[in-house]
């Protein structure tokens, strides 16, 4: 019985050990491609200013931030979007769920 609880722990910790390594993976994943992209060309918004860009509310914004359907990066606490991936977003995203007004 106690060897069952034991091989029962391993199972958890396998498993632990499998996400937590995918979890770092990803994060290493998006450095790389963070890394990859030349940011000193591009033009960075706050949120307000991409509430602008979109125009739609910050609210909305963040809340659309938070759901992960509009790209960002964290700047210490406040978040930064590149006008270039807000302007793709939009160009993809034309016929999309919050664009859909039929």
């Amino acid at each position: 019985m106690t060897e069952r609880k034991l091989f029962q722990c391993g199972e958890i910790w396998d498993w632990y050990a499998y996400s937590v390594t995918g979890v770092i993976f990803k994060k290493i994943m998006k450095m790389e491609d963070v890394d990859s992209k030349n940011f000193e060309n591009q033009e960075w918004l706050t949120t307000e200013e991409a509430a602008d860009y979109l125009r739609i509310s910050v609210g909305r914004l963040r809340n659309m931030t938070s759901n992960g359907y509009v790209p960002f990066y964290k700047l210490g606490r406040s978040n930064r979007y590149l006008k270039e991936e807000l302007r793709k977003m939009l160009l993809d995203n034309r016929r999309g769920p919050w664009w859909d007004n039929d």
